[in-house]
């Protein structure tokens, strides 16, 4: 009677023990809901291009992504990404930034209880800005003063270029824990922005974009 209480004992436990392993994996398995999460990285010239300022060699990412998997492959992502100090500072040029903001579908294949690769294409709305040091020495008389603040205030030597570009996206998810994941994700954007006028600004030369971009990045799944 013992030894029978025993393998009972034993078949119970090792029921649950699998039921608890199968429910662990179907957790980790389960890649459907809401997502947000935090990005960091560097982009670089994917080529040479004949901008007036030199390009640097590498830029600085950080950003916020979310999104939805409608189903364990399908899903729609979208990103805000600021990239600093695209080009050699020079002349009054303070600072130099793109602006990303992104939505593209999401396909993912899942090889693994923990790992998946995923693949984006999509659209993104790319800005490049400017920044000068403000330069009033242009007003020499004391009378014009206020045009001095003016331009000062207004920024008016501000530049900045925009337009929606294609964006295209490779990488890879692994599963930490249950709605915690980390990935690696390639982008490539590649294309000409047109140049914004402002009040008193002329007409500049487009500003020809051609970007690799690799970022880390960790989101929480709900």
């Amino acid at each position: 009677m013992h030894c029978k209480s025993i393998l009972i004992f034993s078949f119970l436990a090792s029921l649950s023990l699998t039921a608890n392993a199968n429910d662990s994996i179907i957790k980790l398995n389960d890649n459907k809901g809401w997502y947000i999460g935090a990005l960091a990285g560097s982009a670089s010239p994917a080529q040479d291009t004949e901008n007036h300022y030199e390009n640097t060699s590498a830029s600085t990412i950080s950003g916020i992504y979310w999104g939805v998997n409608f189903v364990n492959w399908l899903g729609l992502e979208s990103s805000l990404v600021v990239i600093d100090d695209v080009v050699k500072k020079q002349d009054r040029l303070l600072d130099s930034s793109y602006f990303m903001f992104t939505v593209t579908p999401k396909v993912n294949i899942q090889f693994h209880t923990r790992f998946s690769l995923f693949a984006k294409a999509g659209y993104t709305y790319f800005s490049y800005s400017e920044k000068y040091e403000a330069d009033s020495s242009i007003f020499e008389d004391d009378d014009e003063e206020e045009f001095k603040e003016f331009f000062s205030s207004n920024d008016d030597g501000d530049q900045s270029w925009s337009t929606v570009l294609p964006v295209y996206s490779l990488g890879g998810e692994f599963r930490i824990i249950k709605g915690l994941e980390a990935r690696l994700t390639y982008d490539h954007v590649e294309g000409t922005l047109p140049h914004s006028t402002g009040l008193f600004s002329t007409k500049l030369p487009n500003v020809d974009v051609n970007l690799d971009i690799v970022t880390v990045s960790a989101h929480y799944q709900f």
